[in-house]
């Protein structure tokens, strides 16, 4: 082979190796750093995560602590729920899907000795207690029937599961 020819293969096989290094050194260097920022953004939404979920613990604990309260206030001063069957209340309900109105009949629903149907205090005190606006419903045939809302202005039922509603 020429000179020239071997001059062209060995600073072109330089050339290449240098090339090559650098190229492996940038994606070396490249790969540390996603690999650094990556570990960053993750500790931050798990720390993100972490306080979320201590946010919401607290609230939790707080609505189990009025929770707790009512409950105790209901089974200290009146007693336990109870549907007296023979004493029937017969309500004017509203079906709030087809806004059709109707007399409906229902066991009494009682605390103990107290009347829960427009029991306005019982209400009002399990609104204090749990610092929300209150509802008691009573299930029938038809669904749910609303035994009282505060702020007391309706007495409905309604076909869905209480738990769709919620």
């Amino acid at each position: 082979m020429k000179i020239k020819t071997r001059m062209i293969l060995v600073i072109g096989s330089v050339v290449f190796i240098i090339i090559a290094i650098f190229g492996i050194y940038t994606i070396s260097i490249q790969k540390e750093k996603i690999i650094e920022d990556t570990d960053l953004r993750m500790s931050e939404q798990v720390e993100d995560l972490s306080n979320l979920i201590e946010t919401h613990i607290s609230l939790n604990l707080k609505s189990l602590e009025s929770y707790s309260k009512t409950a105790s206030f209901l089974r200290s001063q009146l007693g336990e729920f109870s549907l007296n069957n023979s004493n029937q209340n017969t309500i004017s309900a509203v079906n709030q899907e087809t806004k059709d109105a109707f007399l409906v009949t229902v066991p009494q629903l009682k605390i103990g000795n107290t009347l829960v149907y427009q029991n306005t205090e019982l209400v009002d005190k399990i609104s204090e207690l749990t610092q929300a606006k209150a509802t008691i419903f009573q299930k029938m045939p038809q669904g749910y029937i609303c035994k009282w809302i505060y702020p007391r202005n309706v007495v409905y039922w309604n076909k869905r599961e209480r738990s769709e509603r919620d």
